[in-house]
């Protein structure tokens, strides 16, 4: 039987868990770090989440995003400082 994946934004408790599981994964990327949005949003702008996916209570991937606000509301994308948005 399979295991069904929830997706959710982590609070800032669970950074250390996601900073784990992209520096293990093939994938991951510095610019998937909080540290590294922080410093980006406090000198940008914008704001961050990372959506994490879980089997059962498992930490499984996710996804980092920088986000902004505009005339069609929030958006995520990329920037300079932050080329693109990647999977761990």
């Amino acid at each position: 039987m399979a295991t069904s994946i929830a997706v959710r934004p982590l609070g800032e408790v669970e950074y250390p868990a996601w900073n784990e599981l992209v520096a293990s994964s093939p994938d991951g990327s510095p610019y998937s770090l909080p540290s590294y949005l922080d410093v980006l949003c406090s000198a940008a702008g914008g704001r961050f989440t990372v959506l994490a996916a879980y089997r059962a209570d498992v930490l499984v991937g996710g996804v980092a995003l920088y986000l902004r606000d505009g005339a069609g509301g929030r958006w995520a994308g990329p920037r300079l400082l932050l080329y693109y948005h990647s999977p761990a």
